[in-house]
């Protein structure tokens, strides 16, 4: 019995060290047909490959950039976001609001930046940290409110933090508890119900990105902003 299991445990291994290989295998021939600008290749042979590390996530989302499938494109870099480190997120998040920008026919402001970059470094942080982090300043704020000897600035900052935080939570609750995603193809048609005999409302662009908050069938439901409606679910990608 002891034999057969150390078998079964080799064979495990062994298999997955081959999985390994295999997929490093197959992210350097995606590369070298990347390189010869032989982009539908290159998106082939990246879909074969088991294990979509950030690298490969975001080499799909060049190759389909290249290939001018944006909204798959900002699908795969979204995804790419949740694996990188924050270097790596900001080169991607730049890369989102250009290819957005251009559909647009806009240029990306300081501003969009700035809170393109802060929204992606909050959602690095677990929900439940920065709960226990919001309780705390709250209850700090709450015990030294009443110092006489505390200052007004301290005070006013110390407020502005927890209230800054609690903003946070808000953020990172609205995004884990509906599924967000980001639609594929352009002119998406949008539908008052789930099915395409419903009256149509809508029209999303390529790119746009939604709040998925429910599905019935080949359909699903999504709301961007003011805008509700029903939409083909092969044509949203959830992040």
């Amino acid at each position: 019995m002891k034999t057969i299991t150390l078998a079964f445990c080799a064979l495990l291994i062994s298999s997955v060290s081959v999985a390994a290989a295999t997929d490093t295998e197959l992210f350097r021939e995606g590369n070298d047909l990347y390189a010869r600008g032989d982009f539908d290749g290159a998106s082939g042979v990246y879909e074969k490959i088991n294990n979509k590390a950030s690298g490969v996530l975001y080499n799909m989302g060049n190759a389909a950039h290249q290939q001018g499938k944006l909204g798959r494109a900002v699908f795969f870099w979204r995804k790419a976001e949740h694996l990188v480190g924050l270097v790596g997120r900001f080169k991607i998040v730049d890369n989102i609001l250009k290819t957005k920008a251009g559909i647009a026919g806009t240029t990306v402001t300081s501003w969009q930046r700035i809170s393109a970059y802060v929204a992606s470094v909050v959602s690095t942080f677990p929900l439940l940290a920065l709960q226990f982090i919001f309780l705390f300043l709250w209850l700090l704020l709450f015990a030294l409110w009443r110092r006489l000897d505390m200052r007004r600035g301290i005070r006013m900052s110390l407020l502005t933090v927890t209230l800054a935080f609690g903003a946070m939570v808000a953020f990172q609750y609205m995004r884990t508890i509906r599924p967000r995603g980001v639609i594929l193809e352009p002119g998406t048609k949008v539908f008052a119900g789930p099915g395409t005999d419903y009256r149509e409302i809508d029209e999303f662009v390529e790119t746009a990105e939604v709040t998925i908050s429910r599905s019935m069938g080949d359909f699903c439901r999504v709301v961007k902003g003011s805008r509700v409606g029903w939409i083909e679910r092969q044509l949203v990608g959830r992040i």
